[in-house]
């Protein structure tokens, strides 16, 4: 919507399988397109973003998908995380997350965005100097000179990997979940030895490590997961 692109990733297993980035689409024609998609993966989850104009297309989604509603989450990344006590909000979960996978994520795409974005994240801790804090999308905005939509979206796509218990249960096209799977929180200083390929911890150094991306390693799982973000 407006001069920020629309991204979909459509993930299979650990295998980022497709994507596809709209410009300058209003809601009806970017539900349009996720349906399209829909149809043609099949996907057991459709994330959408609820910020926003996304809310709009998860409306109009749900009203065209009929009963396979059930497979459309509303995540909205500004709330608070399903571990308040580690996180300062869902999206600096998710993120931090990204950092567990990465090396195991597979992308058959081309990612010279999702590179240049993931890489330009910075991290930081809340006003308590307790729980991970990630910087503001304008921020990221102002140093790369778009919205991070592809990390955005990449973040959605793995949010049941990461939100989701290990012993996910799997139902025909429908999966329960448990209890939240516990991560271990980092000291601060922990943090700091061990930065993430795809991120500089604030305010306390300004260089990246390098990336993994050459070491990913390729899984292959039947659930697909189908991830957008505006």
């Amino acid at each position: 919507f407006g001069p920020d692109n629309t991204v979909f990733l459509v993930r299979q297993g650990l295998n980022i399988v497709k994507r596809k980035a709209l410009h300058s689409m209003d809601e009806q024609e970017v539900a349009e397109e996720g349906l399209r998609l829909f149809n043609e993966f099949n996907p057991d989850e459709y994330c959408i973003d609820s910020i926003g104009v996304g809310g709009g297309v998860i409306d109009i989604t749900k009203n065209r998908l009929g009963f396979l509603k059930n497979r459309v989450r509303s995540v909205n990344v500004g709330e608070k995380a399903l571990d308040p006590a580690q996180y300062y909000n869902l999206r600096a979960q998710l993120f931090w997350n990204i950092r567990k996978v990465i090396d195991e994520l597979a992308i058959n795409i081309e990612t010279d965005e999702l590179d240049e974005e993931l890489k330009s994240i910075q991290y930081g801790w809340d006003n308590a100097d307790r729980r991970i804090q990630v910087e503001k999308k304008d921020d990221i905005k102002a140093k790369i000179g778009r919205s991070p939509g592809d990390a955005d979206a990449l973040a959605l796509s793995l949010y049941s990997y990461i939100i989701a218990p290990k012993d996910l249960r799997v139902s025909s096209k429908f999966f329960d979940v448990g209890n939240v799977r516990s991560l271990h929180m980092p000291t601060s200083q922990e943090a700091r030895e061990r930065v993430s390929p795809y991120a500089t911890f604030l305010p306390t150094s300004n260089e990246n490590d390098g990336m993994s991306a050459s070491r990913f390693v390729q899984f292959r799982r039947n659930r697909r997961d189908f991830s957008f973000l505006s």
